[in-house]
């Protein structure tokens, strides 16, 4: 790992409270470069919050501070409005009677201790019903309606924000794991989603459970690592929900100064809304990603999560060093913008027999880390291909 790469994991350390200060003091150019980073993987709010705990001798230089401030300041300002729009949109979606709830942005932002300095994406809604029930009412609700994504989802714009309306929150791409995982998703829609979480400023929105937010939240981070790469963003989401898990141990939920419901995180008995203790949540989730086969996958996961502080306590599974390792190199090359859009600093450089051969060689590199869903991967993606050469 290059030097510049482990002052970026102390950064995100001091941010996250495992850590107090830099290993040596940094040059100027030494943090230009981590502000760059931290913008590539999607966290310089959360990296700022890490600049200002430092003592006074490892601070940046003023420009930098400056120009961070002003990032962090922006990524507030746009989480503002984000949050307006969630709120709006799961208003409109339980007025009309139509089962939904925020997954991934916002419900799981709420978890972090300063919520606002998360970079905000676009607003994903997981409405019950199938991708026809889906796209029907997105077409009769929305005025600005952009159709759907490969079946995946449906694109729609509110307040000009960017609106993905799922059927299913998250895919795995073995299709025998896609009927473990549409299953696990049926028994979540049965049931009455009734968990409301307060978005300060902004008003409350329906979230699945916790226990089921973390599947979903890495569940979608495979699905993008087996394709193209995940940043730090998706990894520090994986952090926070393992946090709250472990909240529940002490019958307590998040404390994030009135952006959390705690009612709505643990009850007075340490456990989960789910009826789960902290260790039954971890061991039903574990026992459901080796089940759908990215068992290996969550250790090397956990591995990275170590780097980071999360204490054994509260992994799902004990870490695993060699394939952590080949993640953790992984996620600090690719970062939140993917080499599929960025070659050689220009956007939609790269043609698609290029990134078809390239993400052929990821997947064989990565293959042992999930041997069935990166076959599936590669069989599904060389059945486009051909689909669109013919």
């Amino acid at each position: 790992m290059k030097n510049i790469e482990s002052s970026f994991l102390q950064l995100m350390r001091i941010a996250l409270g495992n850590a107090a200060t830099l290993d040596a003091p940094l040059s100027a150019e030494e943090w230009e470069e981590l502000f760059d980073m931290s913008t590539k993987h999607g966290v310089s709010g959360i990296a700022f919050s890490g600049v200002e705990k430092l003592p006074k001798e490892q601070m940046p230089p003023l420009e930098v501070i400056m120009d961070w401030s002003a990032v962090a300041e922006y990524i507030e300002e746009v989480n503002r409005h984000q949050n307006s729009v969630s709120v709006k949109v799961c208003d409109a979606f339980e007025r009309d009677g139509v089962r939904a709830c925020i997954v991934k942005g916002a419900s799981v932002g709420v978890l972090y201790p300063e919520p606002l300095r998360r970079n905000a994406g676009d607003v994903d809604v997981w409405m019950s019903g199938g991708y026809e029930a889906v796209a029907e009412y997105a077409r009769k609700r929305f005025p600005y309606f952009h159709g759907g994504h490969y079946g995946r989802h449906i694109e729609v714009t509110a307040d000009g924000v960017q609106v993905e309306i799922h059927f299913m929150p998250a895919e795995l791409y073995s299709f025998q794991h896609r009927i473990h995982l549409k299953a696990l998703y049926r028994e979540i829609e049965a049931k009455a989603w009734m968990r409301r979480v307060e978005l300060k400023g902004s008003g409350s929105i329906i979230v699945p459970e916790l226990e089921e937010t973390l599947i979903i939240v890495i569940v979608h981070l495979f699905s993008h690592f087996a394709v193209e790469g995940v940043g730090m963003k998706q990894v520090l989401d994986c952090y926070w929900v393992l946090k709250e898990v472990g909240k529940a141990d002490a019958g307590k939920g998040a404390d994030t100064e009135g952006m959390v419901d705690k009612k709505g995180m643990a009850d007075t008995e340490g456990k989960p809304v789910g009826g789960k203790s902290a260790d039954e949540t971890r061991e039903w989730a574990m026992s459901f990603f080796r089940k759908v086969g990215i068992g290996k996958f969550v250790a090397a996961l956990m591995y990275v999560l170590q780097q980071l502080g999360l204490e054994e306590r509260l992994m799902l599974c004990a870490p695993d060093e060699k394939w952590g390792k080949r993640l953790l190199d992984d996620i600090m090359d690719k970062g939140v913008v993917s080499v599929d859009v960025l070659v050689d600093g220009k956007y939609g450089a790269e043609n698609k027999a290029s990134r078809f051969f390239r993400r052929l060689s990821r997947a064989v590199r990565m293959l042992p880390m999930a041997p069935s869903e990166m076959l599936w991967m590669l069989q599904s993606g060389i059945s486009y291909w051909l689909s669109r050469k013919g």
